[in-house]
């Protein structure tokens, strides 16, 4: 039975996920590759993201969370969830790297339509004194024979 589901929530959200991971890295290829690093790490673990209340919003965000590997954003603040089915989280400002500060950005209107207007947030670690360029709108379109080599 896992198969089939799976591939069907594959097929319904994949395009909607890649669109509002593009929206967020701006790049066409990286988003493809994000996306599809997730929806491995779903195949994975489809028992428990397939209960998730949004999976589709699962895929997004572990498309944008970094890897795990070092002092990821996974050290900095988790997610504890409580008996209600509320999420507490928590932070731990001493774990943020020197040289680093934790960025939350929420998701844009057209990115809560792909979650059904579920909530969520993006949380990056980012370098300080470096200038941090935010924006929900989606990149211009590439053209076919983009020179850098990326699919439009």
């Amino acid at each position: 039975m896992k198969q089939p589901e799976f591939q069907e929530f594959y097929r319904a959200s994949r395009d909607a996920c890649l669109r509002s991971v593009l929206v967020t890295v701006g790049d066409r290829q990286l988003a493809e590759d994000l996306v599809a690093e997730a929806f491995t790490r779903a195949w994975g673990s489809w028992s428990t993201v397939s209960r998730h209340p949004a999976p589709s919003a699962w895929i997004v965000r572990t498309a944008l969370s970094p890897s795990g590997d070092g002092s990821g954003v996974d050290k900095v603040m988790h997610g504890d969830r409580k008996a209600d089915g509320t999420v507490e989280l928590v932070f731990t400002p001493a774990a943020v790297p020197t040289g680093k500060e934790l960025f939350i950005g929420y998701l844009s209107p057209a990115q809560l339509a792909v979650t059904k207007g579920r909530p969520g947030s993006v949380e990056r670690l980012v370098t300080t004194g470096v200038p941090l360029t935010c924006t929900s709108q989606a990149p211009p379109a590439r053209p076919a024979s983009d020179p850098a080599g990326r699919r439009g």
